[in-house]
Protein backbone atom coordinates (compact mmCIF):
# COMPACT_ATOMS: atom_id res chain seq x y z
CA UNK A 1 0.00 0.00 0.00
CA UNK A 2 1.54 3.07 -1.14
CA UNK A 3 0.15 6.24 1.64
CA UNK A 4 0.27 10.01 1.88
CA UNK A 5 1.07 11.85 5.68
CA UNK A 6 0.67 15.60 5.88
CA UNK A 7 2.60 16.99 8.22
CA UNK A 8 3.08 20.63 8.22
CA UNK A 9 1.50 21.56 4.93
CA UNK A 10 3.81 18.31 3.21
CA UNK A 11 2.58 15.11 1.72
CA UNK A 12 4.77 12.62 3.03
CA UNK A 13 4.87 9.32 0.64
CA UNK A 14 5.30 5.92 2.14
CA UNK A 15 4.63 2.36 1.39
CA UNK A 16 3.29 -0.29 4.17
CA UNK A 17 3.64 -3.61 3.49
CA UNK A 18 3.55 -6.65 4.86
CA UNK A 19 1.36 -8.61 7.16
CA UNK A 20 -0.02 -6.07 10.17
CA UNK A 21 -0.15 -9.42 12.42
CA UNK A 22 3.62 -10.43 11.36
CA UNK A 23 6.87 -10.86 13.52
CA UNK A 24 7.66 -7.35 13.76
CA UNK A 25 7.36 -3.92 12.14
CA UNK A 26 10.70 -2.57 10.64
CA UNK A 27 11.20 1.52 9.27
CA UNK A 28 13.23 1.62 5.92
CA UNK A 29 15.25 5.46 5.79
CA UNK A 30 16.70 5.58 1.98
CA UNK A 31 20.46 7.43 1.96
CA UNK A 32 20.72 10.68 -0.15
CA UNK A 33 19.64 10.84 -3.76
CA UNK A 34 17.93 7.90 -3.28
CA UNK A 35 13.68 7.08 -2.02
CA UNK A 36 11.79 4.02 -0.54
CA UNK A 37 12.43 2.18 -3.71
CA UNK A 38 16.18 1.60 -3.51
CA UNK A 39 15.55 -0.86 -0.89
CA UNK A 40 13.76 -3.48 -3.12
CA UNK A 41 14.07 -6.60 -3.26
CA UNK A 42 15.48 -6.27 0.03
CA UNK A 43 12.10 -5.25 1.45
CA UNK A 44 9.78 -7.21 -0.45
CA UNK A 45 11.35 -9.93 1.15
CA UNK A 46 11.27 -8.60 4.52
CA UNK A 47 7.46 -7.92 4.32
CA UNK A 48 6.76 -11.93 3.62
CA UNK A 49 7.23 -12.11 7.15
CA UNK A 50 7.26 -8.09 8.77
CA UNK A 51 5.67 -5.17 8.44
CA UNK A 52 7.60 -3.00 6.63
CA UNK A 53 7.15 0.56 6.31
CA UNK A 54 9.48 2.75 3.83
CA UNK A 55 9.43 6.16 3.57
CA UNK A 56 10.51 8.77 0.85
CA UNK A 57 12.56 11.53 3.28
CA UNK A 58 11.62 15.06 2.43
CA UNK A 59 12.61 16.18 -1.12
CA UNK A 60 12.95 12.71 -2.39
CA UNK A 61 10.52 10.24 -4.22
CA UNK A 62 7.24 11.03 -3.90
CA UNK A 63 7.66 13.49 -1.09
CA UNK A 64 8.60 17.17 -2.80
CA UNK A 65 10.68 19.42 -1.15
CA UNK A 66 9.32 21.54 1.57
CA UNK A 67 8.98 25.19 0.78
CA UNK A 68 10.80 26.18 4.16
CA UNK A 69 14.03 24.63 3.64
CA UNK A 70 13.80 24.43 7.68
CA UNK A 71 11.15 21.90 7.33
CA UNK A 72 13.94 19.26 6.01
CA UNK A 73 16.25 19.79 8.67
CA UNK A 74 16.87 16.73 11.35
CA UNK A 75 14.80 17.84 13.93
CA UNK A 76 11.87 18.39 12.16
CA UNK A 77 12.14 15.22 10.20
CA UNK A 78 12.18 13.60 13.25
CA UNK A 79 8.93 14.75 14.21
CA UNK A 80 7.23 14.00 11.14
CA UNK A 81 8.81 10.13 11.70
CA UNK A 82 6.88 10.11 15.03
CA UNK A 83 3.73 11.72 14.15
CA UNK A 84 3.70 9.49 11.04
CA UNK A 85 3.94 6.50 13.24
CA UNK A 86 1.54 7.34 15.87
CA UNK A 87 -1.09 7.80 12.70
CA UNK A 88 -0.27 4.33 11.61
CA UNK A 89 -0.28 2.79 15.07
CA UNK A 90 3.14 1.74 14.43
CA UNK A 91 4.87 1.81 18.05
CA UNK A 92 8.86 1.77 18.69
CA UNK A 93 9.69 0.41 15.58
CA UNK A 94 13.44 -1.03 14.79
CA UNK A 95 14.61 1.67 11.92
CA UNK A 96 16.57 0.40 9.07
CA UNK A 97 18.71 3.51 8.00
CA UNK A 98 21.53 3.87 5.39
CA UNK A 99 23.96 6.84 5.06
CA UNK A 100 21.46 9.66 5.30
CA UNK A 101 18.79 7.81 6.58
CA UNK A 102 21.03 6.20 9.28
CA UNK A 103 22.38 9.57 9.98
CA UNK A 104 18.54 10.56 10.68
CA UNK A 105 17.62 7.66 12.67
CA UNK A 106 20.32 8.16 14.90
CA UNK A 107 19.13 11.30 15.52
CA UNK A 108 15.91 10.46 15.92
CA UNK A 109 16.61 7.72 18.46
CA UNK A 110 18.59 10.28 20.70
CA UNK A 111 15.91 13.15 20.91
CA UNK A 112 12.67 10.89 21.35
CA UNK A 113 13.51 8.32 23.40
CA UNK A 114 11.04 5.63 23.88
CA UNK A 115 10.09 6.02 20.41
CA UNK A 116 12.85 3.54 18.65
CA UNK A 117 12.79 -0.04 19.60
CA UNK A 118 16.19 -0.51 18.16
CA UNK A 119 18.48 0.67 15.39
CA UNK A 120 20.23 -0.83 12.17
CA UNK A 121 22.69 1.57 11.16
CA UNK A 122 24.42 1.12 7.28
CA UNK A 123 27.01 3.75 7.04
CA UNK A 124 25.93 6.31 9.21
CA UNK A 125 27.81 8.46 11.49
CA UNK A 126 26.96 11.02 14.81
CA UNK A 127 27.97 13.82 12.53
CA UNK A 128 31.32 16.01 12.76
CA UNK A 129 32.26 17.35 16.06
CA UNK A 130 35.36 19.22 15.23
CA UNK A 131 33.74 22.85 14.34
CA UNK A 132 36.57 23.54 11.29
CA UNK A 133 35.40 20.25 10.17
CA UNK A 134 32.02 21.01 10.07
CA UNK A 135 32.14 24.69 8.24
CA UNK A 136 34.40 22.90 5.74
CA UNK A 137 31.91 19.91 4.99
CA UNK A 138 28.77 23.11 5.43
CA UNK A 139 30.94 24.96 2.19
CA UNK A 140 31.35 21.67 0.15
CA UNK A 141 27.60 20.82 0.64
CA UNK A 142 26.56 24.63 -0.23
CA UNK A 143 29.02 24.53 -3.32
CA UNK A 144 27.36 20.83 -4.43
CA UNK A 145 24.29 22.21 -4.24
CA UNK A 146 24.99 25.33 -6.25
CA UNK A 147 26.25 22.72 -9.33
CA UNK A 148 22.64 20.82 -8.87
CA UNK A 149 21.05 24.16 -8.94
CA UNK A 150 22.69 25.31 -12.20
CA UNK A 151 23.64 21.82 -14.23
CA UNK A 152 21.31 19.00 -15.38
CA UNK A 153 20.12 16.01 -13.59
CA UNK A 154 22.27 13.73 -15.66
CA UNK A 155 25.45 15.74 -14.85
CA UNK A 156 24.72 15.60 -11.37
CA UNK A 157 24.46 12.20 -11.71
CA UNK A 158 27.53 11.52 -13.38
CA UNK A 159 29.44 13.53 -10.60
CA UNK A 160 27.73 11.79 -8.09
CA UNK A 161 28.14 8.39 -9.12
CA UNK A 162 32.15 8.79 -9.46
CA UNK A 163 33.24 9.49 -6.12
CA UNK A 164 35.44 6.46 -5.03
CA UNK A 165 33.24 5.33 -1.88
CA UNK A 166 30.82 4.32 -4.78
CA UNK A 167 33.87 2.71 -6.93
CA UNK A 168 32.74 -1.06 -5.38
CA UNK A 169 29.33 -0.91 -7.06
CA UNK A 170 31.06 -1.10 -10.54
CA UNK A 171 31.27 -4.87 -9.74
CA UNK A 172 27.24 -5.07 -9.71
CA UNK A 173 25.52 -7.02 -12.39
CA UNK A 174 24.43 -4.41 -15.20
CA UNK A 175 20.64 -4.55 -14.78
CA UNK A 176 21.38 -3.72 -10.53
CA UNK A 177 23.50 -0.34 -11.85
CA UNK A 178 21.05 0.53 -14.26
CA UNK A 179 17.98 0.81 -12.07
CA UNK A 180 20.74 2.37 -9.35
CA UNK A 181 21.32 5.12 -12.32
CA UNK A 182 17.51 5.49 -13.08
CA UNK A 183 16.32 5.78 -9.02
CA UNK A 184 19.36 8.74 -8.67
CA UNK A 185 18.13 10.65 -12.16
CA UNK A 186 14.27 10.81 -11.05
CA UNK A 187 15.48 12.65 -8.08
CA UNK A 188 14.38 16.23 -8.24
CA UNK A 189 17.53 19.10 -8.17
CA UNK A 190 15.98 21.54 -5.73
CA UNK A 191 15.13 18.27 -3.67
CA UNK A 192 18.61 17.47 -3.32
CA UNK A 193 19.67 20.84 -3.07
CA UNK A 194 17.32 21.55 -0.12
CA UNK A 195 18.81 17.95 1.85
CA UNK A 196 22.52 19.08 1.79
CA UNK A 197 21.27 22.95 2.74
CA UNK A 198 19.18 21.37 5.60
CA UNK A 199 20.23 17.24 6.54
CA UNK A 200 23.72 17.53 5.33
CA UNK A 201 26.72 16.28 7.80
CA UNK A 202 27.71 19.74 8.15
CA UNK A 203 24.80 21.19 9.48
CA UNK A 204 23.32 18.20 11.36
CA UNK A 205 23.82 18.48 15.24
CA UNK A 206 26.65 17.01 16.53
CA UNK A 207 25.32 13.90 18.45
CA UNK A 208 28.92 12.10 19.35
CA UNK A 209 28.05 12.65 23.06
CA UNK A 210 24.64 11.96 23.77
CA UNK A 211 25.40 8.40 22.12
CA UNK A 212 25.99 6.91 25.70
CA UNK A 213 22.02 8.06 26.39
CA UNK A 214 20.90 5.54 23.48
CA UNK A 215 19.47 2.18 26.07
CA UNK A 216 18.31 -0.05 23.14
CA UNK A 217 19.72 -2.12 20.87
CA UNK A 218 21.86 -1.19 17.68
CA UNK A 219 23.48 -2.52 15.05
CA UNK A 220 25.95 -0.95 13.32
CA UNK A 221 26.81 -2.44 9.40
CA UNK A 222 29.48 -1.12 7.42
CA UNK A 223 31.21 -2.34 4.24
CA UNK A 224 34.58 -4.31 3.93
CA UNK A 225 35.73 -1.83 1.58
CA UNK A 226 34.31 1.53 3.08
CA UNK A 227 36.80 2.11 5.40
CA UNK A 228 36.27 5.91 5.92
CA UNK A 229 32.59 3.95 7.87
CA UNK A 230 34.11 0.92 9.04
CA UNK A 231 36.31 3.17 11.59
CA UNK A 232 33.38 5.46 12.08
CA UNK A 233 31.21 2.76 12.75
CA UNK A 234 33.70 1.59 15.64
CA UNK A 235 33.70 5.31 16.98
CA UNK A 236 29.70 4.65 17.11
CA UNK A 237 30.16 0.90 18.98
CA UNK A 238 32.97 2.20 21.48
CA UNK A 239 30.02 5.42 22.40
CA UNK A 240 26.99 3.24 22.72
CA UNK A 241 27.05 0.41 25.13
CA UNK A 242 23.95 -1.86 23.58
CA UNK A 243 25.63 -1.75 19.72
CA UNK A 244 27.28 -4.15 18.24
CA UNK A 245 29.76 -4.17 14.46
CA UNK A 246 28.93 -6.09 11.71
CA UNK A 247 31.00 -5.94 8.53
CA UNK A 248 30.07 -7.22 5.18
CA UNK A 249 33.07 -8.80 3.30
CA UNK A 250 33.53 -7.88 -0.46
CA UNK A 251 31.07 -4.64 -0.37
CA UNK A 252 31.44 -1.10 -0.03
CA UNK A 253 29.22 1.63 0.91
CA UNK A 254 25.76 0.56 0.01
CA UNK A 255 25.30 -2.61 1.53
CA UNK A 256 21.68 -2.96 1.31
CA UNK A 257 22.62 -2.88 -2.71
CA UNK A 258 25.86 -4.37 -2.52
CA UNK A 259 25.20 -7.41 0.12
CA UNK A 260 21.50 -8.08 0.52
CA UNK A 261 21.45 -11.74 1.32
CA UNK A 262 23.63 -11.14 3.92
CA UNK A 263 21.95 -7.97 5.15
CA UNK A 264 18.95 -9.48 5.30
CA UNK A 265 20.39 -12.63 7.78
CA UNK A 266 22.02 -9.70 9.71
CA UNK A 267 18.35 -7.93 10.46
CA UNK A 268 16.49 -11.42 10.85
CA UNK A 269 19.02 -12.55 13.35
CA UNK A 270 18.70 -8.81 15.04
CA UNK A 271 15.42 -9.07 15.33
CA UNK A 272 15.55 -13.14 16.66
CA UNK A 273 17.71 -11.70 19.19
CA UNK A 274 15.29 -9.20 20.14
CA UNK A 275 12.32 -11.97 20.51
CA UNK A 276 14.33 -13.98 22.98
CA UNK A 277 15.42 -11.20 24.96
CA UNK A 278 11.80 -10.04 25.24
CA UNK A 279 12.35 -6.56 23.63
CA UNK A 280 9.15 -7.23 23.65
CA UNK A 281 5.80 -5.74 22.28
CA UNK A 282 7.44 -2.04 21.78
CA UNK A 283 9.74 -3.31 19.16
CA UNK A 284 7.22 -5.63 17.89
CA UNK A 285 4.33 -3.81 17.45
CA UNK A 286 2.11 -5.04 14.88
CA UNK A 287 -0.89 -2.51 15.07
CA UNK A 288 -3.80 -2.14 11.76
CA UNK A 289 -2.50 0.44 9.09
CA UNK A 290 -4.10 3.48 8.67
CA UNK A 291 -3.95 6.20 5.88
CA UNK A 292 -4.93 9.31 4.68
Amino acid sequence: MIGRFPFDGLEVEFADEGPSDGEGVIVLLHGFASDKDSWLPLRSRMAESLRVVSVDLPGFGGTPAPKRPADAEMANVSRMLVAMWEALEVKGPTILGYSMGGRQALHLAVNHPGRVGSLILIGASAGLQDPVERAERRRRDEELAAYIEAHSIEEFVDRWQSQPVFESQQRLPADVRNAIRTGRLACSRQGLATSLRSAGTGVQPWLGDRLGELDIPVVVVAGELDGKFRAIGETLVDAIKSATLQVADGAGHAVHIESPDWLWAVVDEHLEGLRHRGAGASAFNTGERQCR
